[in-house]
């Protein structure tokens, strides 16, 4: 049965809403992506305290892989099957660890833990493809989620400097551990989700919780984003942004009560 998990996000005041619809995960699937778990668990030290103070790696834009990214992706696609989401995030970050191996040299602190990560990520992935039926690979993908595929697997030096990022180990690892949870939310606990889902955006505190298993109908959200959309609208007054995060707030608890 399909299920769906709601972000809720607690920025400035605001309310932000991102509805992501999960598919069962495989139950092959868990003991891999545990063990993944296990290593991220630790990648504060390896990748924050063994590196320079705001170190940082140029990565492709579309390896900045978070969890706004899925969500979008689920309001722009029409019908779009979380199976598609999972094989993305699986090339996504088989990039973006051969990246950060790519930096390291060979006798840094961090380089036997990162091959280490990378070597259980290739262990998922082979699950995972073990998991599914050969031709589901071979389906032709969404033509958005195609052309972020084809831009992370094109030659580097074909690819316009525009296409380039910088971010720091950790913060791509911190969003490979977000994002995991989310597309393979079944193996992992509430605990889990929203303790790492608590973290800070410069000096504001950013909380999100992801409240898994809560059915809400399309009409619902429909409704809900109609309502949010006048907060950002240019003629609205600070007035009736406080009436319509009021609004808003009773709307949340009330369905997820």
């Amino acid at each position: 049965m399909v299920q769906l998990s709601t972000a809720v996000c607690l920025l400035g005041g605001l309310f932000l809403i991102a509805p992501v619809l999960m598919a069962p995960t495989h139950s092959s699937m868990c003991t891999p992506l545990r063990t993944i778990n296990d290593s991220l668990s630790h990648r504060r030290r390896y990748m924050k305290h063994n590196f320079p103070i705001e170190y940082t790696i140029k990565v492709h834009n579309r390896e900045i892989f978070r969890l706004s990214n899925i969500s979008r992706m689920k309001l722009r696609t029409e019908g779009l099957n979380d199976l598609v989401l999972q094989r993305l995030w699986f090339q996504v970050y088989q990039g973006v660890l051969k990246k950060i191996l790519w930096v390291l040299p060979t006798r840094h602190p961090s380089r036997p833990y990162t091959a280490e990560l990378e070597r259980r990520f290739k262990d998922a992935q082979a699950v995972f493809m073990q998991s599914h039926p050969a031709e589901v690979f071979q389906e032709d993908l969404p033509e958005k989620i195609q052309d972020i595929w084809d831009s992370l697997t094109e030659k580097p030096e074909n690819m316009p400097e525009s296409s380039w990022r910088f971010a720091t180990p950790k913060s791509l690892l911190d969003n490979l551990c977000r994002t995991m949870y989310c597309l393979f939310s079944e193996c992992f606990s509430n605990a889990d989700v929203q303790e790492d889902c608590k973290y800070k955006t410069g000096n504001d505190t950013v909380g999100c919780n992801l409240f898994k298993n809560h059915p809400m109908s399309a009409f619902k959200w429909v409704h809900f984003v109609k309502m949010m959309s006048g907060i950002n609208s240019p003629n609205s007054s600070l007035h009736n942004v406080s009436l319509d995060v009021k609004e808003a707030s009773a709307f949340v608890f009330q369905i997820l009560d």
